[in-house]
């Protein structure tokens, strides 16, 4: 996977993922920043051939590496949501919210739930195993996952 930085600062960062065999082609793109209380802002977006292939959370973790080379991340924000910025998305959402929804409607705790998202699988591989709600409803959720 051949990287292109967009955005590069102290606190943020952009890039655009392609495939090393032509780097032509698109694999994902991912975007990054700490808000001001420490906190990881992620967008992963993975081109459709690309899915469940490991690709997103190799984005995730290139994004925290990036943040984490230069200040200390104490949280990992989940903001899934039903906007127009999804409309390439099943439903017109996020994966993270579709996944969650399918989950709670299966019987999962909200905690449950949400660990079997993209964000709260990748957050929890890299140590953040809490979480905490900030917003459920039926078009939006806000998250944030932290270490113990």
């Amino acid at each position: 996977m051949h990287l292109e930085y967009t955005l590069e600062n102290e606190h943020s960062v952009a890039f655009h993922a392609f495939t090393h065999s032509d780097m032509q082609t698109l694999i994902g793109t991912a975007e990054g920043y700490l808000g001001a209380n420490n906190e990881l802002v992620t967008v992963i977006k993975v081109s459709e051939e690309f899915m469940c292939k490991g690709y997103g959370y190799r984005l995730f973790t290139e994004v925290f590496q990036y943040i984490t080379d230069r200040d200390v991340i104490h949280s990992v924000i989940g903001s899934w949501s039903k906007h127009a910025e999804f409309s390439y998305c099943e439903n017109g959402q996020s994966t993270n919210l579709s996944v969650f929804q399918q989950l709670k409607e299966k019987g999962f705790t909200d905690a449950e739930a949400a660990f079997c998202t993209p964000t709260g699988k990748w957050a929890k591989q890299i140590g953040f195993d809490n979480v905490t709600f900030h917003m459920i409803k039926d078009h939006e959720i806000k998250v944030e996952f932290t270490k113990n």
